[in-house]
């Protein structure tokens, strides 16, 4: 007899294990120097409240970026059962320029980038995002790629 799967279920699982593999492997201390050298001097005449605000942006930015290239580094190389081997480290794929893009203007919106900040401000802001964006979901990519 046949035993029905859940592929939704199992998609659910793995990507679970991914995040809590992502959370045991996520550079902490390299957000703190970006902190240090990129945010504190961007920051450094705003009221406190808006630099948590950015702060909590910047850290969902980089661990979901993260996370997203631990997932794409699980699969890289294999696209429909061909195995790429020319693929550098540091490329950012279609689909991992896509994630990057889908998931900075879904936290500029959640967070209103463009109605706390003066034009500047935001712009200097996205720009800022959009580099770590790519950054850490290469980094992300290289851990994906580990055996646990």
């Amino acid at each position: 007899m046949a035993e029905i799967i859940d592929i939704e279920h199992l998609r659910i699982r793995r990507d679970e294990e991914i995040r809590e593999c992502a959370l045991s492997r996520f550079p902490w201390e390299e957000m703190d120097r970006i902190k240090g050298e990129l945010v504190d001097p961007l920051t450094r005449f705003w009221p406190a409240s808006r630099k948590v605000i950015l702060l909590e942006l910047l850290y969902r930015l980089v661990f979901e970026a993260y996370v997203a290239g631990m997932k794409e580094g699980k699969k890289d190389g294999w696209v429909k059962g061909i195995f790429f081997r020319n693929r550098k480290d540091d490329d950012l794929s279609l689909f991992g320029q896509k994630a990057c893009d889908r998931l900075l203007k879904e936290l500029m919106d959640e967070f209103n980038l463009h109605r706390w900040l003066d034009e500047w401000s935001a712009e200097s802001v996205e720009i800022l995002m959009q580099e770590l964006g790519r950054q850490w979901f290469i980094m992300g990519k290289k851990a994906g790629r580990k055996k646990k």
